[in-house]
């Protein structure tokens, strides 16, 4: 049995009620604290660290949102510009094996992200819509494309969300 995983309660057969749909937050930036992190395997089999976020300040203080990303070479920038974001110097070098490092790194750090919301079908044919926590690089960095020296990340200004 895995030990990276937290749980919220004990384990029985005792029946239990469906959990409820996670409520969405509506579409805007937030200033977004992270939580808790925690690396794992997604369902295709792929490591990634899931992150927790709650809003940090407005009208919706408090409210929880989730974001997983991918641990491979294609997908780190997203884990990269998050670290930056967080302000993590660059130097710093983060093992996502170590549960520790992980949630010394990450946790209690504020950024703005911004909530899209998405539909899509889930494995069974049913519609689902859920929410996605996007953040860009941070501005006038190098990862940042509208820097005159951004180098070849592929973002487009356009999609940068602030």
């Amino acid at each position: 049995m895995s030990t990276d995983t937290q749980t919220t309660g004990k384990i029985s057969s005792k029946p239990r009620a469906p959990q409820k749909a996670r409520e969405l937050l509506p579409e805007s930036d937030y200033l977004l604290e992270v939580t808790w992190v925690e690396k794992g395997m997604s369902a295709n089999g792929k490591p990634r660290l899931s992150f927790r976020f709650k809003v940090a300040a407005g009208a919706l203080e408090g409210k929880k949102c989730y974001e997983d990303c991918y641990l491979t070479e294609e997908a780190m920038w997203k884990v990269s510009n998050l670290a930056a974001l967080c302000g993590l110097p660059e130097e710093k070098e983060i093992d996502p094996n170590d549960p520790k490092d992980l949630i010394n790194s990450f946790q209690g750090k504020t950024f703005r992200g911004t909530i899209k919301h998405e539909t899509y079908k889930n494995k069974d044919g049913v519609e689902v819509k859920a929410q996605r926590v996007l953040w860009g690089p941070p501005p006038g960095s190098k990862r940042d494309p509208s820097t005159p020296d951004a180098g070849t990340h592929e973002d487009k200004k356009e999609d940068v969300p602030f």
